[in-house]
């Protein structure tokens, strides 16, 4: 099934925050893999995609093993249970929830971010909110190899008319339902669960 842009505003509105900015896993999963469905949009980047579809399905996995828990719970519990409080180690472990959170979490963070510049600049090209958005969560994670590579299919983006027109709906549709998406995902991913994982020494930047 291709994006659904209400779907996935619904999806996300179920990620509720609580007290200490944690939430359920299994809601965030089920809204990741609703807003990864956007790249079915944009032409080139598969790769970034298929990554992210990886890393959400070995939280799945994780979830499975221990329900019921926030994210930020699992995370914790792995890394003082696994790796006797060792976060660094976990994060590079490919197989940890801790490693597939923090690696959904900055290829997120591109996708809010070119929603964020497609919603804030008219005048901006596809690409150029593409870029953008992938500066501020993948690029400082990225050698120069990858990032050449992203770079090659940021080329192949669609224009934004294209794009627009693929979202699907009214144009007062779609304004509407990026201006209720795109403060969630900031709040959820960009404040909430990047500053967990910066606080918790997961994140390096």
């Amino acid at each position: 099934m291709s994006f659904d842009f209400p779907d996935t505003v619904a999806k996300w509105q179920k990620v509720e925050l609580g007290a200490d900015g944690s939430f359920s896993c299994d809601a965030f999963v089920d809204a990741s893999y609703a807003l990864i469905k956007i790249f079915d949009c944009l032409n080139g980047m598969g790769t970034v995609k298929k990554d992210m579809l990886g890393n959400a399905d070995k939280i799945c996995v994780h979830m499975k093993v221990t329900p019921g828990l926030t994210l930020q719970e699992m995370i914790t519990k792995e890394v003082t249970e696994g790796f006797k409080g060792d976060a660094t180690k976990a994060a590079k472990k490919s197989d940890s929830i801790t490693c597939a959170t923090l690696w959904l979490k900055r290829a997120l963070r591109l996708v809010v971010g070119m929603l964020k510049h497609l919603l804030e600049d008219p005048s901006l090209s596809l690409k150029d909110c593409v870029k953008k958005g992938y500066e501020e969560g993948l690029r400082a994670h990225h050698n120069m190899v990858t990032a050449g590579v992203v770079k090659g299919a940021m080329s192949m983006c669609p224009s934004r008319a294209t794009f627009m027109e693929k979202l699907g709906g009214s144009e007062a549709d779609k304004e509407e339902n990026l201006k209720t998406l795109v403060p969630m995902l900031t709040e959820c991913i960009c404040s909430k669960l990047h500053t967990f994982l910066l606080d918790h020494q997961i994140e390096t930047k």
